[in-house]
């Protein structure tokens, strides 16, 4: 109903409304019309629905899906999706993303905005020495920070006042403890993805859903303008319920510091436990140990490119840094391999092969015989790719090597 299919007529059926909901998919597709659908408080979907979900996500048409399905919804989510009845559902996340904390400094934007979108005309203003508060009790949550501002507003109007003071603040965190839900369905809990745990379905092109934080210019109408330096506060994402805890011989010293970037990179792909050893490892220039130790925990390999193409960053989250000896630029991202290639030499002959050799096809680099066998044409058709990528030409179908075949526009 929400695509607009006329649906009152037809008997709840599921293969007959999967059918049509596949005819209808199809069309726009031709159309080159993409189609998603979002899932808001998944977290209460039962399992046959989350199940459905699964079903929906296998509509495609040559190998392209037809539709993104994007569920939105708290913690719990996770936690439901790792259960055995799901796991094929977990296997088609294809990103999953948790909030970044506020800095300091976004607060007062974050609480401008909410106001704004709620109506407010610059009336509500919060002091400075409130700001400091809300982020010394919620190290920049957003979560936290609704609680805390839903509660502070009622205390401000009980009182007849529009200035919230640290005094509200202290009041509605004494009173809430940060845990109590009575705080739903006001202006500081719209389902606004901005702290929701977000989940996506693998779609048509895979793409990123980023939360993009809103950079006025100008400061915020009703927030007093004040200069304040963020403490050292030092924080590591909790790792996902999926992801085995680091052993304690192996963790990384704690006084890493971890950067903004590396930790909403790491983030992106679920993986946050490995920010310490991933930063440390990134400081250091090796990053050999950390990432053989990611893939064969997750089966995510690190991929590192020199270059990156306009269709690679639509699709994957990218940590790109700079070398200060070299001054050139490194891209990275991660993906799970569909293929992966370890012997490769005249005269070897492997299943693995023969798919190489088809996705060289596809990509017009060789026409030749599919008999998975290795030769002089297909070492060529490798390095001729490299020389093309901006890749090491060694004629070696390395991982870098084979990420790109597998998900580069050809034309």
């Amino acid at each position: 109903k929400d695509f607009g299919m006329a649906t009152e007529e037809i008997r709840a059926d599921l293969p007959i409304l999967m059918n049509l909901l596949n005819d209808f998919l199809l069309q726009k597709n031709r159309e080159g019309i993409n189609c998603a659908i979002l899932i808001d408080d998944a977290q209460n979907l039962s399992i046959e629905s989350l199940e459905l979900i699964r079903m929906i996500s296998n509509l495609e048409a040559d190998r392209e899906k037809l539709v993104q399905i994007i569920l939105v919804g708290q913690p719990e989510l996770l936690e439901k999706i790792n259960c055995h009845e799901l796991r094929q559902l977990k296997s088609r996340v294809a990103i999953r993303q948790n909030p970044v904390p506020l800095e300091k400094t976004e607060i007062g934007k974050y609480i401008q905005f909410k106001l704004n979108r709620a109506g407010d005309s610059g009336k509500i203003t919060l002091l400075p020495k409130t700001l400091h508060r809300l982020y010394r009790l919620t190290a920049g949550n957003p979560r936290k920070i609704n609680i805390l501002m839903d509660r502070a507003l009622h205390y401000a109007f009980d009182e007849s006042t529009s200035v919230i003071t640290p005094r509200h603040i202290k009041q509605a965190d004494r009173e809430m403890a940060l845990d109590t839900p009575s705080w739903k369905n006001s202006v500081f809990n719209s389902s606004s993805v901005i702290f929701l745990l977000i989940l996506i379905i693998v779609g048509m092109a895979a793409g990123s859903v980023l939360f993009l934080r809103s950079s006025a210019k100008n400061q915020p109408v009703g927030i007093e303008k004040t200069e304040v330096t963020p403490p050292s506060v030092e924080t590591t994402p909790p790792a996902p319920d999926s992801l085995p805890a680091a052993p304690e011989a192996e963790k990384s010293d704690m006084k890493t510091h971890i950067s903004g970037s590396v930790a909403g990179f790491l983030s992106a792909y679920g993986i946050e436990a490995f920010s310490p050893r991933f930063q440390e490892a990134l400081d250091r220039k090796n990053l050999t140990a950390v990432q053989a130790e990611i893939f064969d925990r997750t089966g995510l390999r690190l991929i590192r490119l020199s270059a990156l193409p306009d269709s690679i960053g639509k699709k994957f989250d990218i940590l790109s840094r700079i070398d200060r000896d070299s001054q050139k630029t490194e891209y990275l991202l991660f993906w799970k391999p569909s293929l992966t290639i370890t012997k490769f030499y005249s005269g070897y002959k492997g299943e693995e092969i023969s798919e190489l050799q088809r996705i060289l096809y596809r990509a017009g680099l060789y026409d030749y015989n599919i008999d998975g066998i290795v030769g002089q044409i297909i070492m060529k058709s490798v390095k001729d790719f490299q020389i093309q990528n901006h890749l090491q030409a060694t004629g070696f179908p390395d991982p870098e090597t084979v990420f790109l075949l597998a998900n580069t526009d050809m034309q």
